[in-house]
């Protein structure tokens, strides 16, 4: 049987109702049904596509192409700068705090100028200043408080020591009246950074203060010998005998202002002090006369604290206190330096203060357990004693 034969066969299986052929009276009752539903659907794709050509061409005009292009670089503009505002209001922990760094990070590789990149890095370092007031006036567990509150500090410490080595430089290599103006910026945001971290130690927990304390006590350190250099750059230069912008008269007012801030960071830690071994808070209105509330702190703690590690405390916010008086002999005497000298002697001091005030309160609260404990044992002997020689009435 040949090919042919064969393929001609099957081609006949279709005019066969078993092959799938239908039949002619059931084609005739279902054509109109058929094409009243196939009639529709063919006009709305009709339709929907000569809309959709309508747009494509319209936009698709050559005349439209820069207005659309521009359209998206608002958009886009826009929805960064809505992005950025967002990650800059962030604290260290948030899921955008990495974009903020990052930001600040690409500024001060784009910063080329010593005297600039100060400035710049100032900004952040009072930005950390800022963060860091925020965080301990947010409520949230001890836990996560104490880790952004690292994070903030420990920046404020790296960065600040950047800054001292590139004061140095600016120093040696840049003229007088650029020196100074760089300097006085450090000096300002230096004392503004200080008092942010005096204030926030002060607001912490017990349970937070004592595992940052260390790390807090190193901010205050180096961000105060910064500001302190730079006022020493400003004094040498205005000996130098070039033409500068700065006159005795505006150095012993920032000697002042440094003067200032560390009687509030001694009636800070003094009151801190306090607070351990009293219980109680105290109100920085009464630091105004320091070497008497020194001296009453001093001979609390060797009363309570006899005998311990934190005996030693006593002394300093005396020593700190006549460290000040000192800076201010000093300061009428118009020697800047050694003013700026002590003033360091007395932040030195507090920062010790500081440092040491959580070994006080464990001091004081073993002190507390063990007189509490001393005197449950007592009342129960002396409760027997009365109650064995009092008459029993019949």
């Amino acid at each position: 049987m040949s090919n042919w034969y064969i393929i001609k066969k099957l081609k006949s299986l279709k005019n066969l109702e078993a092959g799938g052929r239908p039949q002619d009276s059931w084609v005739k009752c279902n054509k109109e049904i058929l094409l009243n539903q196939i009639s529709p659907l063919a006009k709305a794709v009709k339709q929907e596509n000569y809309y959709f050509r309508l747009v494509s061409d319209f936009f698709g005009q050559q005349v439209f192409r820069p207005v659309l292009a521009a359209a998206a670089v608002v958009i886009i503009y826009f929805f960064g700068i809505s992005f950025m505002t967002v990650a800059n209001a962030s604290l260290p922990g948030d899921m955008l705090y990495p974009i903020k760094t990052a930001s600040e990070n690409v500024q001060m590789a784009m910063t080329f100028k010593d005297e600039d990149k100060v400035n710049l890095q100032m900004d952040f370092i009072s930005r950390r200043g800022d963060e860091l007031q925020q965080i301990v006036r947010k409520p949230e567990s001890a836990q996560m408080k104490k880790e952004k509150v690292e994070t903030a500090v420990k920046k404020i410490s790296k960065d600040v020591k950047e800054v001292n080595d590139k004061l140095t430089k600016i120093a040696n290599t840049t003229s007088a009246k650029n020196a100074i103006e760089v300097v006085k910026q450090v000096d300002e945001k230096t004392l503004k950074v200080e008092k942010d971290l005096v204030s926030a130690h002060a607001l912490l927990s017990n349970e937070v203060k004592k595992e940052v304390v260390t790390d807090i006590k190193e901010a205050i350190a180096n961000t105060g010998d910064v500001g302190t250099k730079a006022l020493t750059i400003m004094v040498e230069k205005g000996k130098s005998g070039e033409q500068t912008a700065v006159s005795d008269t505006e150095i012993a007012s920032r000697v002042a202002e440094r003067i200032k801030n560390a009687e509030n960071g001694l009636a800070v830690a003094v009151a801190d002090v306090q607070k351990a071994v009293t219980s109680t808070p105290v109100d920085a209105s009464v630091t105004s006369s320091l070497t008497t509330l020194s001296a009453t702190t001093s001979s609390t703690i060797s009363n309570v604290a006899s005998g311990t590690a934190a005996s030693d405390i006593a002394q300093k916010p005396v020593q700190a206190a006549a460290a000040i008086e000192e800076a201010k002999t000093l300061l009428e005497k118009k020697d800047f330096t050694s003013a700026l000298e002590k003033i360091g002697e007395s932040k030195a001091l507090v920062g010790e203060v500081i440092e040491k005030t959580p070994t006080l309160t464990e001091a004081v609260d073993k002190s507390t357990a063990k007189m509490d404990n001393i005197v449950s044992s007592t009342v129960p002997a002396v409760t027997s004693t009365t109650a064995s020689n009092t008459p029993v009435k019949k």
